[in-house]
Parts: structure tokens; C-alpha cells; sequence
């Protein structure tokens, strides 16, 4: 990746930039005053929740200089949001008892966090509940595997990496 693209200021600044729309995409948009620069593809995945392999997409089309007004990169149902960016804690009072189990040197249960990214989970744990490293490891595993196999009970092929 170039360096000087890789760090540049951010395109996503109006509706239909690269044939992204707020309404078919649900793209959150930069303000168009946006001056400094960024490392394009951690931007769009992190304050846009554009799945990895789409901000690397717009990143070759910038790279190859194409025009954010003119291209279109993105079929109008294309899923370019990252959807299981966020998880909720599995210590908020909804979801404990998908676990199993509460821990009983944390007293900062129920979590008051609504949604945190999965893949900061353990880092929660250990963090904010006071969990041990071991401990926030075998919590954060077998939560991401059933609330995976809870999400996706109807589909077949469940994706794994949540």
C-alpha cells in the first residue's frame, strides 16, 4: 500500500461518494471540512463500519485516482456495513444468562455498555468487570460461539469470526 494514499484525507464526505448512500448503505458520512490526514482503509472500517474487504475497494479506486463524484463502486444492495462490529457485553442484564454463569469478583454487574466492539470483549472483561486473563478468555469464546449459533439459528452456513 502507498503510504501517501494509505494517509489521506477521507472521500466519504456526500451522499453518493463512490456510489455510497446513506439510504441504501446506511453510510455515515465525514463532515466536508475534513482537512487532516488518515489512514484511509483503519477510517473506513472503524468510523464508517465498512467491511474490511469494501474499504480496501476504495482504497485501490483511490489509489488509481478515480473520481468519488463519477465512480460507482457499489451496487445499491451491496452489504458494505460490518454488522457484527458490535456485540453487547455479556454481563448486560439481557444477555447474562446466555453465559451460564456470573462471575463473582466483579461488582459491576449488569454492564451498563449496550454495545461494545467483539473484537474488544476480553479487553472488557479484564478491564472494566475485573476479570482474570484466563477467565475473560473462556467467557469471551464460548459467549461469541453461542450468541453466534443464537443469531444465525435459521441460516445454515454460519459465518464464524464473531
Amino acid at each position: 500500500m502507498n503510504p501517501k494514499i494509505l494517509c489521506n484525507r477521507c472521500p466519504l464526505t456526500f451522499d453518493g461518494a463512490f456510489g455510497l448512500t446513506k439510504a441504501k448503505h446506511s453510510i455515515q458520512f465525514c463532515p466536508t471540512d475534513n482537512s487532516f490526514r488518515r489512514n484511509l482503509v483503519g477510517h473506513f472500517v472503524q468510523k464508517h463500519h465498512i467491511k474490511t474487504v469494501h474499504a480496501r475497494r476504495l482504497y485501490q479506486a483511490i489509489k488509481c485516482g478515480q473520481n468519488s463524484k463519477t465512480t460507482k463502486l457499489f451496487r445499491d444492495n451491496e452489504d458494505v456495513i460490518d454488522h457484527n462490529r458490535n456485540i453487547p457485553c455479556p454481563f448486560t442484564s439481557s444477555m447474562i444468562n446466555l453465559i451460564g454463569c456470573c462471575p463473582t469478583q466483579s461488582r459491576k454487574i449488569p454492564c451498563p455498555s449496550k454495545s461494545i466492539p467483539h473484537l474488544s470483549l476480553t479487553v472488557h472483561l479484564k478491564q472494566y468487570h475485573h476479570i482474570s486473563p484466563a477467565t475473560a478468555q473462556k467467557i469471551g469464546k464460548s459467549y461469541k460461539e453461542k450468541l453466534s449459533k443464537m443469531i444465525y439459528s435459521n441460516v445454515n452456513d454460519a459465518p464464524t469470526g464473531l
